[in-house]
């Protein structure tokens, strides 16, 4: 049997992208293959009716929705997730069932801080060398990387240290920029704010929607996927870093700057987004809503290389920890911020997304809470 008769080729407009896949899987799979944003709320179960497409050029096998009048499936609509593919077909993607753009607030007045980075840049001489290789963790690569430097008879040499974890990051002759990330991971939409880390000072913010989005609208979706569909936890992680790089490298295109150059990396997200960005299985989160969720306090420290992340290879991951089954860093982040928790006086946070945080506290205690904004 040809591949003519297993395979079917997919045009979808208005993006004119086309893409082949087997017969018998449906428009929503396809289009998340090919990048094709089709909103899904409910992560392609057929329960929520935001994934509406028209097939304009050849036949579909579809199940009936009580969700699709009788006038649009007329029109030739059906839903993306409930349709299956038999033959070569054009589907439209009407503007209500696709992605737009995010819209960032990307200005934001913060309280002037001191930094204190404990990621340095530190003038060294070739006599040092012992010094170093004894009192740091240098990676294999990087050791012969010093090695070819001091061969060449140099005076002086530079070494990018992180003194938390006591780990060299590189080494070279000149002095270089270190810059840092600071990454919110929401679920509807991605922010990424490139840092001056040795100065503090904000460079830039961009954002773009989270590529998970194809796979639910919804924290309950997307652990769904991670849990029924096979290889779902690894298919999410990906969809975030994805997204992650593909505003790093804009960032770094903008302002020319290397991506090498970029040595520590800290992320915050609501408890679920951390769990799927780690790589943690998220089903403790839903096992039992009459039963405490036993969510860790502590941070996670990750190393890029192992993300996949477009920066230093040696840069550090720093993810802030999570305060309860919903709350998770990105609430820590926010009431650090604030400054909250030195506050003689109760205050009140709010931070308003597709899941909202409600927190009230002081220095002395806090009371906080979630739930979904839409």
């Amino acid at each position: 049997m040809s591949n003519e008769d297993l395979n079917a080729k997919v045009h979808f407009l208005p993006h004119n992208i086309t893409i082949e896949v087997s017969k018998g899987t449906t428009i929503l799979d396809a289009a998340i293959r090919c990048g094709v944003g089709i909103r899904s709320i409910c992560g392609g179960k057929g329960l929520c009716g935001k994934c509406k497409v028209v097939v304009r050029r050849g036949k579909v096998e579809f199940k009936r929705s009580e969700l699709l009048k009788s006038e649009e499936i007329e029109k030739g609509y059906t839903l993306a997730c409930l349709a299956k593919i038999v033959e070569d077909v054009e589907i439209e993607v009407p503007i209500d069932s696709q992605m737009g753009r995010p819209k960032l607030q990307s200005f934001v007045t913060l309280p002037k801080t001191e930094p204190k980075p404990y990621i340095s840049q530190k003038l060294f001489i070739p006599l040092d060398v012992q010094r170093i290789l004894s009192a740091y963790n240098v990676p294999h690569k990087l050791k012969a990387k010093l090695f070819e430097i001091l061969d060449k008879g140099v005076g002086n040499l530079y070494a990018i240290v992180n003194e938390e974890s006591k780990k060299i990051l590189n080494f070279d002759v000149v002095g270089k920029e270190v810059y840092g990330l600071a990454i919110d991971i929401g679920t509807t939409k991605i922010a990424v704010t490139l840092v001056d880390v040795l100065t503090g000072r904000v460079i830039d913010t961009a954002s773009d929607f989270n590529k998970q989005l194809i796979y639910g609208e919804d924290i309950i979706s997307r652990i769904r996927v991670a849990l029924d569909k096979k290889n779902g936890l690894k298919i999410l992680q990906k969809a975030v870093v994805e997204t992650i790089n593909t505003i790093v490298d804009a960032l770094c295109k903008k302002h020319r700057i290397s991506k090498d150059d970029i040595y520590i990396v800290s992320v915050a997200g609501n408890t679920a987004m951390t769990y799927l960005f780690v790589g943690l299985d998220p089903y403790p989160l839903i096992k039992s809503f009459k039963e405490r969720a036993d969510v860790a306090k502590t941070p996670y420290w990750l190393e890029a290389r192992d993300l996949g992340l477009n920066v230093n290879k040696n840069a550090d991951v720093y993810v802030l920890p999570c305060a309860g089954r919903f709350l998770g860093g990105d609430v820590i982040g926010d009431i650090i911020t604030a400054g909250i928790n030195f506050s003689e006086d109760p205050a009140l946070l709010i931070d308003i997304g597709t899941n909202t945080e409600v927190v009230i506290g002081c220095r002395e205690w806090f009371i906080g809470t979630t739930a979904p904004a839409g």
